[in-house]
């Protein structure tokens, strides 16, 4: 399976996952372009980023968006040609979900249940499309040291 990866923002929350992803797909991702032009740089940058993120969309089987922020936003204006697959953290609730169009979105993923009563109660519609994966941490990048108590305890 080819999948695409739409990610601007941190990786903190991805890197694990795309090891994964990387280990068992063809994986390609969104390269934003930029074009340095003296006049309409503003209107050669829109061209050149809904250009990019439609061939992104239409080589790929599934694109994944760690962030349902700008990419998603501008993603699912577009015709859709694939799967789209979304990540919607607590910031983007507030701040893009109604910039969405949750029509074109196959599956999004939420990290407590919580947020998924929360979304399911503001786009009922679109319930049957949430899944709720609690954040996955490593435990094995977390190893102990042997330290001798001397009566000091933290929290």
């Amino acid at each position: 399976m080819k999948i695409g990866i739409a990610i601007e923002e941190t990786w903190a929350f991805f890197r694990d996952i795309y090891g994964h992803l990387q280990e068992h797909h063809e994986v390609a991702f969104f390269k934003r372009r930029h074009a340095g032009l003296p006049f309409f740089q503003e209107r050669a940058n829109s061209y050149l980023f809904h250009q990019d993120l439609q061939r992104l969309l239409r080589e790929n089987d599934v694109v994944f968006f760690e962030w349902a922020s700008e990419l998603l936003a501008a993603a699912t204006q577009l015709p859709k040609t694939c799967g789209i697959v979304t990540r919607l953290h607590r910031y983007e609730m507030y701040r893009w979900a109604d910039k969405i169009n949750w029509d074109n979105v196959d599956r999004i993923i939420l990290v407590t249940e919580a947020k998924r009563q929360e979304f399911a109660s503001k786009y009922p519609q679109h319930a049957s499309k949430l899944v709720v994966i609690p954040e996955a941490v490593a435990l094995n990048r977390f190893q102990p040291f042997e330290k001798p108590f001397n009566g000091d305890i933290g929290t």
